[in-house]
């Protein structure tokens, strides 16, 4: 099959042949050409591009933003561990966002990250918190990227200048990571537990 990536003269002996159009958008080009082997389209969805497809009801995205959020939420909780400081993930009053926070004897400093809005960006506010769910969306008004890596080096600045001015905490810090299931998660989890430990690998049972 053609790949059409740029504009040419096209050959007449491929003038009436089906071609993946790669010109202007390449995951509109490369869904072409996996269903003309028959992949499914979210197949054509990547850890790094899935807020292209948010505006799609035929991927599922939602998927792909929680092992994001999931790798975020790992890498600053490590990032906090290693400067002892306190982190709190937030629930369904403010989803999808995480508060670190510390406090020495000569100052404190809390830093909260959320992911928000339409394009699913990553926003900042230093407004003094240890726990998210008191934080309002309106508060998240620092831009900082589209990735982890943006937010663990935006963090790490942020811990590294408050580390100079001030030292680590002598505190022992304290980290709230859990989440609230979403739909059915917990009914899921429990069917796939009780058929792990279960020699029969059918669906009629469960």
């Amino acid at each position: 099959m053609p790949i059409y990536y740029r504009d040419c003269c096209i050959p007449l002996f491929l003038s009436d042949r089906k071609f993946a159009d790669f010109r202007t958008n390449y995951e509109q080009g490369f869904g072409e050409l996996a269903s003309i082997f028959g992949i499914k389209e979210t197949e054509a969805i990547t850890q790094d591009n899935w807020r292209k497809f948010t505006k799609s009801r035929k991927v599922n995205w939602r998927k792909f933003k929680i092992i994001e959020f999931e790798n975020l939420v790992t890498t600053l909780v490590d990032r906090a561990i290693d400067y002892n400081w306190s982190t709190w993930v937030g629930g369904t009053a403010n989803e999808y966002s995480i508060t670190l926070h510390t406090r020495t004897g000569t100052g404190k400093k809390s830093i909260s990250i959320k992911l928000v809005g339409d394009k699913n960006a990553y926003m900042a506010t230093f407004k003094e918190a240890y726990n998210p769910n008191h934080l309002k969306v309106t508060d998240f008004d620092l831009y900082v990227g589209n990735s982890v890596d943006a937010c663990d080096e935006y963090v790490w600045r942020v811990i590294e200048e408050f580390k100079k001015e001030h030292g680590i905490s002598n505190e022992k810090s304290e980290h709230s990571t859990q989440r609230f299931s979403r739909g059915d998660e917990i009914h899921e989890a429990a069917k796939e537990l009780i058929s792990k430990f279960n020699w029969y690998k059918g669906d009629k049972l469960f």
